[in-house]
């Protein structure tokens, strides 16, 4: 028996595009999985998160965690991320992922390197409690040499007698 569609009907697709880098959005654990070793031997943590609030409220970001690795740097980066996590959680540790579930978080989004398909998806890069007021962007103060003038300083609010802090050298996984 034949059904008729009318794409009017149905609701518009979805933007599956990536949240542009640098955005700092409201997550929390909708999802979790412990994998077993693989092949390779490298075993995870997969977390699905949801966006909270926002333009971006309702997007679904995925990420994994390295906690058993050959690779003890692979190993070390994954268990630190995690740790991130679990302490803008307000968590010191859990015995299950679905501990995680249903608590907000605040996050800087990144993009991973295109696949083979040339998808690309976003990542983690930074995680805060949700409590913590958002980073922001600011020029150099106007006192800079000229080549460092169009340096962009990230901070977080602070009182203006804190002095400045150079850049953190970048982390392996940010590379």
């Amino acid at each position: 028996m034949e059904q008729p569609f009318n794409c009017n009907d149905a609701p518009p697709p979805e933007d599956f595009s990536p949240i542009p880098a640098n955005t700092e959005v409201v997550l929390s654990v909708i999802e979790s999985e412990t994998t077993e070793p693989n092949t390779n031997g490298n075993a995870f943590y997969r977390l699905k998160f949801e966006v909270l609030e926002g333009e971006h409220k309702g997007r679904i970001i995925s990420d994994s965690y390295t906690y058993r690795s050959p690779n003890q740097k692979a190993q070390n980066i994954g268990l630190r991320k995690l740790r991130n996590v679990c302490e803008s959680l307000g968590m010191a540790g859990f015995r299950t992922t679905s501990e995680l579930h249903g608590k907000p978080m605040r996050a800087k989004l990144g993009l991973d390197k295109p696949n083979n398909n040339g998808d690309v998806y976003n990542n983690i890069k930074k995680t805060m409690p949700y409590g913590q007021a958002p980073t922001q962007t600011t020029p150099a103060p106007s006192t800079a040499t000229t080549a460092e003038s169009s340096q962009v300083v990230t901070q977080t609010a602070a009182p203006e007698s804190t002095p400045a802090q150079a850049p953190a050298a970048k982390k392996p996984w940010e590379m």
